[in-house]
């Protein structure tokens, strides 16, 4: 068995395949092509399965691209028999517009989204979507979670990308929620038991593989799980962040803090709408501490990017919960997997946070 990984500059793809060697590449490619007569998820002998995730947010800090600090398992031992892509750019650092384009197969200019208003659906009623191919092709096409942006397309695409028994026969379309954080802050360790966001869309993805796997489904599956970590807020459980011992004062800063040497305005980017909802930020000054050559203090950005790591952390384990359970129905050699990160995130790289910009770290 062979595995595909692409997760690079904001845009992740892994897929298994029992015929492709490990490799890493350095084309913008996000997808793999693959074609033997391996046994499929069901009777299908001719076409193999694919299960398709997505994490919101997510840069490429991982250890399978030298980040070590990282405690990401599950993904460094699929990178380990895969092919790398290191040269993956998102079309667009924000969630809806980057989903639009990746999930269409169009760039932003021709699906006229490019912030939470518009979707491609409005200029291309007839386009078929990524599920929509897999459907057309003769796959059971489910989905979950945060696969294309809420709202944008309508109703999650429903019935045109995805197979009719979603909303019907099988569960309706999920989509996590979860409380606030204790004091509304930007990350909390909370016990295993507490409801999370993730674990939810785990959960239904579970119940969705058992629905295409059944005893009288004849076809392929295309599984879409769209995880929201480690998207804001940075909710996880204890044992998440146990992972990096020495907390928040033990984790390192970004190497370059400030905007580069001679960068124009135009670049920076100051959320102020996004970082103003919670309060250990304003404690730390607000977003209007945000600057070119100004970050937050030092203690601070520790702080927000120990949180970010622990939802990498926790996120990492959901990815490896749903291979655990394509490898229990011995499905592993059979299923392509790929997964991909909408687009990356700032974490006092350039002394900017969030995403919205064009630097590679977006």
């Amino acid at each position: 068995m062979r595995h595909v990984i692409s997760l690079a500059l904001g845009l992740v793809s892994i897929a298994t395949a029992s015929d492709v060697a490990p490799a890493t590449s350095n084309a913008p490619g996000d997808a793999l092509r693959a074609t033997d007569s391996s046994r499929t998820g069901a009777a299908n002998a001719t076409k193999r399965n694919v299960l398709f995730v997505i994490s919101d947010d997510l840069r490429p800090e991982l250890p399978c691209y030298g980040c070590s600090h990282v405690v990401a398992p599950r993904t460094t031992a699929l990178a380990e028999e895969s092919t790398k892509f290191t040269r993956a750019y998102a079309q667009q650092s924000l969630c809806a517009p980057s989903r639009n384009s990746f999930l269409s197969g169009r760039r932003p200019d021709a699906t006229e989204s490019w912030q939470f208003v518009d979707d491609f659906r409005e200029i291309g009623p007839d386009w078929t979507t990524l599920p929509e191919a897999f459907k057309k092709a003769g796959y059971q096409s489910v989905g979950c979670g945060k696969v294309y942006h809420p709202g944008l397309p309508p109703n999650w695409d429903l019935p045109t990308s995805w197979d009719s028994r979603m909303n019907a026969t099988w569960d309706d379309w999920m989509y996590p929620t979860e409380p606030q954080c204790p004091n509304n802050a930007t990350w909390c360790s909370m016990p295993e038991d507490s409801v999370f966001e993730d674990t939810q869309t785990t959960r239904t993805a579970l119940q969705l593989l058992d629905n295409v796997t059944a005893s009288n489904e004849t076809k392929p599956f295309f599984l879409a799980v769209g995880f929201r970590k480690p998207h804001l807020q940075w909710r996880a459980p204890a044992w998440s962040f146990d992972a990096y011992p020495g907390g928040p004062n033990a984790t390192a800063l970004a190497n370059r803090t400030t905007a580069p040497d001679g960068a124009v305005d135009l670049a920076f980017h100051m959320p102020v709408a996004e970082l103003s909802a919670f309060a250990d930020v304003a404690a730390c000054g607000g977003p209007l501490v945000m600057a070119p050559n100004t970050n937050y203090p030092e203690h601070c950005q520790r702080s927000f990017r120990y949180g970010y790591y622990a939802a990498v952390t926790f996120m990492d384990e959901q990815l490896g919960i749903l291979l655990d359970a394509v490898e229990d129905k011995g499905l592993t050699a059979s299923t392509a997997v790929i997964f991909v990160g909408d687009h990356g995130w700032h974490l006092g790289d350039q002394a900017e946070w969030l995403k919205f910009t064009n630097y590679e770290n977006s």
